[in-house]
């Protein structure tokens, strides 16, 4: 969950009005942060530490769908050796008892398998491979969340507000240029983690949003005509600004996931949080000792 409020450095908020702020009872709230290779930097803001670069808080919407998609090939089992290898051993006794499992294992094999030999050897029904294969495990796709956001606007504070936020989620899923004159490199575009919960703080509800972990903002769109009818409304000067503005994001989640070391736990972490954390079991002993506090 991310930290106190007083680490944001700018926070946007959707709709303007508190009258209006207060009839929305749950939040979907974007924290962002600067990109960073090193593991202990990213779990810093994976687990909300540190400060952002923006963030911003928007009406939930009507659906959240989190998926998992796990990568399994079909693979061959291979067979099991049941016999004990005498020369496994280093003393005469243990070669003697397995010398004494292997002939033991080769007669009762030859005793159950002599029903099946004879209708073999005679013709009498078919005989095919048995199925060796098994369903491998190799891997999981990096998650993705996908979100369609209408900024509808009831106010020329709110139209401003709207087109703020576009400009915000627009500009920073792109690399920022160095401030170096002829620069040929770029700095990596920002990272984000999100969530839903109540009120306008920085709490997230697990229950609504799932566990997404760290990600990187992939595709956006947007529309400056949300309503195809009436799609303008004017200020105080005249001017014609956006009545509704819709935005569709896709956000893939920079590393991959898994579920915490601690058994039974159904906490999900990324690779760098489980470095840091014992696989996860340092997050949910805070977890659990935030709830016994609270």
């Amino acid at each position: 969950m991310p930290g106190t409020e007083a680490l944001f450095s700018s926070t946007k908020i959707f709709p303007t009005s508190p009258e209006d702020q207060k009839k929305i009872p749950l939040w979907l709230k974007f924290f962002c942060y600067d990109y960073t290779d090193n593991s202990l930097l990213r779990t810093s803001a994976s687990l909300g530490i540190g400060p952002m670069l923006k963030c911003i808080m928007l009406p939930a919407p009507k659906e959240f769908v989190t998926k998992t998609d796990n990568i399994y090939d079909t693979g061959i089992l291979p067979v099991n050796v049941t016999q004990a290898d005498p020369q496994s051993y280093s003393n005469d006794a243990g070669r003697v008892m397995a010398n004494y499992a292997t002939a033991t294992a080769d007669l009762t094999e030859l005793t159950l398998s002599a029903p099946t030999w004879f209708a073999e050897n005679l013709g009498i029904g078919a005989k095919i491979d048995m199925d060796m294969s098994d369903t491998k495990f190799r891997g999981t796709n990096k998650r993705l969340y996908g979100f369609k956001i209408v900024l509808a606007a009831r106010s020329t504070e709110d139209s401003n507000a709207a087109s703020e936020i576009c400009e915000i989620f627009e500009s920073f899923s792109l690399p920022q240029a160095r401030s170096g004159l002829f620069s040929r490199f770029v700095c990596h575009p920002p990272l984000w983690l999100f969530g839903i919960g109540p009120g306008q703080n920085a709490q997230i509800d697990r229950q609504w949003s799932g566990q997404p972990q760290l990600s990187v903002l992939d595709q956006i769109t947007v529309s400056k005509s949300g309503f195809q009818d009436t799609y303008g409304i004017a200020d105080e000067n005249g001017e014609i600004k956006p009545l509704s503005q819709t935005i569709n994001m896709t956000f893939v989640e920079l590393e991959p996931a898994l579920r915490s070391s601690l058994v039974q736990s159904s906490t999900i972490v990324n690779r760098s949080t489980s470095f840091w954390t014992f696989g996860g079991a340092g997050q949910d002993i805070a977890n659990i000792a935030g709830e016994i506090i609270r």
